[in-house]
């Protein structure tokens, strides 16, 4: 039996490291009644040792996904889309009001308060994450 176990403790220790996926966290998706275009905001934490990049998100709930991120010009604010977000080994990313965040474009259905709508966010390492977006309704006076 203690045979079995030091093989198994060997075993465990020889076998290399498996990465973790980022986790995704605080996932919703703010929207204007009657609109069928949303904002998307998430936490990304990567504890990799490496760090990974989020290359683009799908859903079937929309046409199209894009990334943005709110830059100041000046004492302009502009938002641009981007192609990739990158989250450094043991940080993360937060999407969020004046920074990153997502845009849902052409949502098919409106969603109702508190649904969820499901997204597939992919990294550049191949994984492929579903996340469960809260719908949150807001009025046009409420956007922050």
């Amino acid at each position: 039996m203690r045979r079995l176990l030091l093989s198994l403790i060997l075993i465990c220790a020889a076998a290399p490291a498996v990465a973790a996926y980022p986790s995704i966290g605080n996932a919703w998706l703010r929207l204007v009644p009657g609109q069928t275009t949303g904002a998307g905001y998430m936490v990304i934490e990567n504890k990799n040792d490496a760090p990974v990049t989020l290359t683009s998100v799908t859903s079937a709930c929309c046409t199209a996904i894009e990334m943005h991120e709110m830059l100041m010009d000046g004492d302009n604010m502009q938002m641009r889309q981007v192609q990739a977000v990158e989250v450094p080994a043991h940080g993360s990313v937060k999407f969020e009001s004046m920074g990153y965040h997502l845009m849902f474009i052409g949502l098919t259905k409106p969603p109702h308060n508190k649904d969820t709508v499901t997204a597939m966010l992919h990294f550049s390492d191949g994984s492929d994450i579903p996340v469960g977006f809260t719908v949150k309704l807001v009025s046009h006076g409420d956007m922050e």
